[in-house]
């Protein structure tokens, strides 16, 4: 039996697609699993929680990407970024 996806259902493959190419990065998904046992880390603390000697201008950068995609948003308390998983539920992906 051949059916055809419906609009909605295409979209929503599109959407999920969009966001699996989004988190298809090693420090990416390390960003994910670090932000999964933190409410909320800024820059510094998300670079010291995956423990990576990446420069601080490429992590903003994949911050930056992510939270372009809606994978993650951000709030500004004084002079820093707090950064936060849009929808927790982007957890499953590590499992």
């Amino acid at each position: 039996m051949n059916t055809i996806p419906s609009k909605k259902s295409l979209k929503k493959i599109t959407k999920v697609a969009q966001l699996l190419k989004v988190v298809s990065h090693p420090v990416r998904l390390q960003i994910i699993e670090a932000l999964g046992q933190q409410e909320a880390l800024t820059v510094s603390e998300i670079k010291k929680a995956i423990g990576i000697t990446v420069e601080q201008s490429m992590l903003s950068h994949h911050l930056i990407k992510m939270k372009d995609s809606g994978v993650l948003t951000s709030e500004k308390k004084g002079k820093y970024n707090y950064y936060r998983l849009s929808d927790r539920q982007i957890l499953k992906v590590l499992e």
